[in-house]
């Protein structure tokens, strides 16, 4: 017993001695398994998630710019009147992540009659509902989702899970604001969205949101 102890012990040692020499390639590999991105394709719109402002909205008016959809999804966020009544009081004029994106587009000459306005959503699953339903009333068949690196992997996981209807999706994760994948463990804010991340990838695969 004592023989098998002391060898299980020695092994478990030679494992957490390997994982410290490799602990900086674990990291990258944890840090790259967030981020995917499908090659891309003309389609009928570009929907632009909630968070992350500006860089999304500016990836999305950059595909709008080179021609790969005729237009940008948005959709308001659940306001919180409360909260809104607070900054009025104090003398702010509060702004929606919806407002601030959509404003964004019409300064950088997006036109108002390609910003599509769709229903709210608290979720990437429930955005994903909102953009499928939307489309197929549409009769539309092809979209680009604009997310952050971080977010990407989740969110074409949630995508094609939700896709009952053959819609061509095409998950690109914006250019503004990336992961540092080779050092995201070192920035505070990156490491708390990887955690999260994962967080959240573990309700998808257990719970399935």
């Amino acid at each position: 017993m004592k023989k098998t102890l002391l060898i299980l012990g020695l092994v478990l040692v030679i494992l957490a001695g390997g994982m410290y020499v490799q602990r900086r390639r674990i990291l990258v590999a944890v840090g790259s398994f967030l981020v995917s991105r499908d090659p891309l394709i003309h389609a009928d719109g570009i929907a632009i998630l909630s968070g992350k402002v500006p860089s999304r909205i500016l990836e999305g008016i950059d595909l709008y710019r080179r021609g790969f959809a005729p237009r940008i999804f948005l959709m308001p966020e659940e306001g919180n009147p409360e909260y809104e009544r607070l900054m009025k009081s104090l003398g702010i004029t509060y702004q929606t992540e919806f407002r601030v994106n959509r404003r964004i587009a019409l300064n950088q000459g997006v036109p108002a009659e390609a910003i599509e306005v769709l229903p709210s959503a608290r979720s990437t699953r429930q955005e994903a509902k909102v953009i499928f339903d939307y489309m197929r009333k549409k009769g539309w068949r092809s979209v680009i989702v604009v997310t952050s690196e971080y977010h990407s992997t989740r969110t074409r996981l949630i995508f094609r899970s939700l896709n009952r209807h053959g819609v061509k999706v095409a998950v690109h994760p914006s250019r503004y604001g990336r992961m540092r994948l080779n050092s995201w463990w070192r920035d505070r804010g990156q490491s708390k969205q990887v955690f999260y991340e994962y967080v959240k990838l573990i309700n998808y695969y257990t719970a399935g949101f």
